[in-house]
C-alpha cells in the first residue's frame, strides 16, 4: 500500500533542520496539491523558515486477523 507523507522541515541557520509529519495522504497528485499549497500559505505569512515537502513510501499490507498457529507444527 502506498502513503504520501507531507513533511514540514523548519530550518534554523546554523543547527539542525527539524523534520514534523504534517499530515499523510493516500493520492499522491493530492499530497503535491496540499504540499504546494502549505509552501504558499508560509511564503505569504513570510515564514522563510519553513517547508513542506512529499515523502512517498510503500507500506506493508496489516491483516485485522493474526496467523492463526498449528501447534502440531512447533517442534517441542
Amino acid at each position: 500500500m502506498q502513503t504520501n507523507l507531507i513533511l514540514e522541515v523548519r530550518y534554523w541557520g546554523s543547527m539542525a533542520p527539524s523534520v514534523r509529519t504534517e499530515m499523510v495522504v493516500e493520492s499522491p497528485v493530492k499530497a503535491e496539491e496540499i504540499a504546494q499549497k502549505l509552501n504558499d500559505i508560509s511564503k505569504a505569512k513570510g515564514e522563510d523558515h519553513s517547508v513542506y515537502y512529499v515523502q512517498s513510501t510503500q507500506l506493508p499490507p496489516v491483516h485485522k486477523k493474526e496467523a492463526e498457529v498449528d501447534d502440531d507444527e512447533i517442534p517441542f
